[in-house]
């Protein structure tokens, strides 16, 4: 019996949005990599602050609408979602009072961008926020902010406040660098991390792939807890329901081993 296929619930599969697809064809790449990957479903998530003016919740889901027909028509059979990665800026609870927020496939989760430098001021009261209005902030990629790198001590307190985590397939890989990798291994080790998400920008040098860092995620948890993090756990967020999340293991140092497959 075959198991759950994978969901990616972080792409720039969007063209012309942001620094992620350039065009149509770019896109269609995109998802035929997600496919030939094993990934059936994935969401668009593009980056808030990039949006031209006039670019709303209805533009996006048009948008995505016609980019599901453009690939149906070339025999993509991928299944795109709306989404967005909103910055995580003071201003977020605001925008989310004016329903200007974009959450994932309509649901409770809402995917928010962390500087890759520097946090922003205020950050716990910012998410605390947004929690008190009824969704679950997802902290895109944390194991790339280098404060927080320095600060493993607020990526635990955010996570017993409610918040989820969702680490990115490449730096598990060590394309970003020693750092991501290392970081990312401890967040998983800690049971920290809820979700693993491509962040994918093009068809090439970033492509929507999950099953590399899913074989280095099983070597650290174990396959079943892998396999959560890259199909079960992404798919009950785009059909908005619960996660079982599992409490964080008590903090200990951690010598990294370099675990990407040959």
């Amino acid at each position: 019996m075959e198991g759950p296929t994978l969901t990616d619930l972080h792409t720039h599969i969007l063209p012309g949005l942001d620094d992620g697809a350039a065009s149509l064809d770019e896109a269609a790449d995109m998802a035929g990599a997600a496919l030939e990957d094993g990934i059936s479903r994935l969401a668009a998530t593009p980056h808030s602050l990039r949006w031209a003016p006039g670019v709303d919740r209805a533009a996006l889901e048009a948008k995505v609408q016609a980019l599901m027909q453009s690939l149906a028509a070339r025999g993509l059979g991928v299944a795109v979602v709306p989404g967005a990665e909103m910055a995580l800026i003071s201003s977020l609870p605001q925008q989310i009072d004016a329903g200007e927020v974009v959450t994932l496939n309509g649901s409770r989760y809402l995917l928010v961008e962390l500087p890759l430098t520097g946090l922003p001021p205020r950050l716990e009261d910012i998410l605390f926020q947004v929690r008190v209005r009824g969704l679950v902030p997802i902290l895109a990629h944390p194991e790339r902010s280098t404060d927080l790198r320095r600060d493993p001590r607020l990526v635990r307190r955010l996570v017993q406040q409610g918040v989820l985590l969702q680490v990115t397939a490449a730096s598990l890989e060590g394309r970003f660098g020693a750092g991501p990798q290392g970081f990312a291994g401890r967040l998983l080790r800690e049971r920290l991390v809820h979700v693993i998400a491509s962040d994918a920008h093009d068809p090439r040098g970033r492509p929507p792939r999950l099953t590399r860092a899913q074989a280095i995620a099983a070597r650290i948890v174990g396959p079943e807890e892998a396999l959560a993090l890259v199909a079960i756990n992404p798919a009950r967020i785009l059909d908005d329901l619960p996660l079982e999340v599992e409490p964080p293991r008590p903090a200990r140092r951690w010598f990294w081993r370099w675990l990407t497959p040959a």
